[in-house]
Order: C-alpha cells, then sequence, then structure tokens
C-alpha cells in the first residue's frame, strides 16, 4: 500500500490548491479541448488527463501549459496564498 505523501496529508488551514484541477478549469473558462491543449504542448491527450488528476504539477509543466494557453498561473496562484 502506498504511503501517502506529506504534503497532501498535512493538517494546516491553508492547504495548497489542487493545480491539476486548476489547469482544468483554466482550459474550460477558455472554451478548449483537451485535444487542443495536448496539441499545443506537443504531448498525448492521455498525458493532459494525467495532469488533471494531479494535485502538484512540476513547475516546468505549469509554465508550459502557461504559455501555451496563454494564462498566468503564477498570478492565479498567488490569490491562494494565505493572508498572514
Amino acid at each position: 500500500m502506498p504511503q501517502a505523501k506529506k504534503y497532501l496529508t498535512a493538517n494546516t488551514s491553508y492547504p495548497h490548491p489542487h493545480l491539476g484541477k486548476m489547469v482544468a478549469d483554466v482550459l474550460k473558462q477558455q472554451g478548449k479541448s483537451k485535444m487542443e491543449l495536448a496539441r499545443l504542448l506537443g504531448i498525448s491527450q492521455s498525458s493532459v488527463m494525467q495532469y488533471f488528476k494531479q494535485h502538484s504539477i512540476q513547475f516546468s509543466i505549469l509554465w508550459n501549459i502557461g504559455i501555451a494557453l496563454q494564462y498566468d498561473f503564477l498570478a492565479l496562484l498567488c490569490n491562494h496564498y494565505p493572508p498572514n
């Protein structure tokens, strides 16, 4: 049985956002398909689907998705920081 990842189970009042869901939401807002994002990134549609399931996405991948969608995910992430 795989061990739970500590960063996903940490008992904090400000858990990090689910990045895969964030990307999927932006894609939906823009009215683009998973296939279109896959084509823009030069990867398979199944890889895009895997990104949507991930709580955490490697920074370089998120960067490339942001460029492909012309969307600033870093600004969106800043909105999720704790107020302190």
